[in-house]
């Protein structure tokens, strides 16, 4: 299951990309107490084990400097009192922005991006994956499946904003 608190759009595309690429680090309890009460609404009925943030290429996190997803997913872990799992996956290929990709360039632009570093971990568990946009899912799914081949588990998906319709 995935779901999105509100749509990529107004107010909340400024306030995202202050998050992503102004350091707007101060944003992050409330943007974690949307996504919590977004997990309230919509997964009332699943624990779980550990909270995943969907990982950038080592070669981006450095030009950013931090990846947004995964200070989510931190904060957020926290809240729900489970396990943060940051190193658990990891971005092996790495690939130019998406901002301005078509959907199906979207998705074999992300295809063998991702592995799991900790499969021991990974397995027989409930898992949140978390993403800051979902624009055509297709970052989200090709993360995703590769989580699912190693977990056996649950997989339930949170982003604070999505561009789908």
């Amino acid at each position: 299951r995935a779901r999105s608190a509100v749509r990529y759009s107004g107010v909340m595309t400024e306030v995202i990309q202050e998050l992503k690429y102004r350091w707007g680090f101060w944003l992050i309890p409330d943007l974690v107490e949307i996504l919590y009460r977004l997990i309230e609404a919509e997964f009332s009925d699943v624990h779980y084990d550990a909270v995943v943030p969907i990982p950038l290429h080592i070669a981006r996190r450095r030009r950013r400097g931090y990846n947004q997803s995964a200070l989510l997913a931190r904060a957020l872990a926290k809240r729900l009192q489970v396990a943060y799992a940051g190193s658990w996956a990891k971005q092996v290929k790495a690939t130019p922005t998406q901002t301005h990709l078509t959907a199906e360039e979207r998705m074999s632009n992300v295809s063998g991006a991702f592995e799991v570093c900790r499969v021991d971990r990974v397995r027989d568990r409930s898992l949140l994956l978390v993403d800051d946009v979902i624009t055509t899912g297709a970052t989200i799914v090709s993360c995703g499946k590769v989580l699912l081949e190693h977990q056996g588990g649950r997989l339930s998906i949170v982003s604070l904003a999505s561009r789908m319709t």
